[in-house]
């Protein structure tokens, strides 16, 4: 796989800057070049990785958790002024209101926490930990009509309150917030569970995927991502993250854009021969995608 210093190198030598009597040339002209080459090693190589993706995978644990409350996910309990839920040692907590409520987290009729919701259109999930030991109550209160879904309390803690899972027959996971350098949710066979591609049991909503919250253990969804972004402080060791066969079209279009001051024709030349490799990679990706999705982990 090829290093950052690899492709400065190959784009030196396409523009007939790349050594001087046998060594490396590194002129104030060459300079100048490397400290240009960063930005135009990224545009080509995010260009090429939405041809030749850079596969990666978000694995998500889930587990159901003990609803202490013995409520039923999507269940939705309309109120007028006050409600209580009350459970011994809970932990962590999960609800959806609507309305113009006021609520709070009370141990022993004491208030340890307390919330509002004036959303009158839609639910609006809250969710947080419980630090406190025993008999726990949330209680609600609003002057007029308002309803209350998906509550919880969990004998689980949590490491933060965004970990605290959804009290729903589905849950929700956004790949683009889990998933490291996020371009995509990849678009064949995405996702999969115990070695199993359930990809036509999810529901696929832009960025998120949508499972059967009664599922439990590890879910695997790949994603498309972009390459990592290179800087001039990159470390020349750096090993650049797309296959060697779309890597070798980076330095045509390095080279293009570095000499297109210095001399168009040349630049104009390595221009083509980039967009035209560039079509032929495009054009053999799209036939081998017609073969499916093949794992290179060894996990199926």
């Amino acid at each position: 796989m090829k290093t950052w210093k690899d492709l400065k190198d190959e784009t030196l030598q396409l523009m007939f800057s790349y050594s001087n009597l046998g060594a490396l040339d590194l002129s104030d002209v060459n300079k100048d070049y490397l400290l240009a080459m960063p930005a135009a090693a990224n545009y080509a190589m995010i260009e090429l990785a939405s041809i030749r993706p850079i596969t990666k995978v978000v694995r998500i644990s889930q587990y159901p958790v003990n609803n202490l409350l013995g409520t039923e996910p999507g269940e939705m309990i309309h109120c007028e002024g006050d409600m209580e839920f009350t459970a011994q040692n809970p932990r962590s907590y999960y609800f959806e209101v609507q309305g113009d409520i006021t609520f709070s987290l009370e141990k022993d009729g004491a208030q340890i926490a307390r919330g509002s919701n004036t959303e009158q259109r839609g639910f609006t999930a809250y969710r947080g930990s419980i630090e406190e030991h025993g008999k726990i109550t949330i209680r609600f209160h609003g002057e007029n009509g308002y309803a209350i879904a998906n509550i919880a309390m969990y004998e689980e803690s949590f490491d933060s309150a965004d970990l605290i899972p959804a009290f729903r027959t589905q849950q929700t996971y956004d790949i683009r917030a889990l998933g490291e350098g996020y371009m995509r949710i990849a678009p064949e066979q995405p996702v999969w569970y115990k070695g199993r591609d359930i990809s036509a049991y999810v529901i696929r909503n832009r960025d998120k995927v949508i499972v059967d919250g009664g599922m439990a253990g590890e879910i695997q969804v790949y994603y498309h991502a972009y390459p990592a972004r290179i800087t001039v402080n990159t470390p020349d060791e750096t090993r650049m993250e797309l296959d060697d066969e779309a890597l070798e079209l980076v330095p045509l279009y390095m080279a293009s854009r570095l000499y297109m001051d210095d001399d168009s024709g040349v630049s104009t030349l390595y221009y083509n021969m980039y967009d035209a490799r560039k079509l032929e990679l495009q054009a053999a990706q799209e036939f081998s995608a017609s073969d499916g999705f093949i794992s290179e982990s060894g996990w199926v």
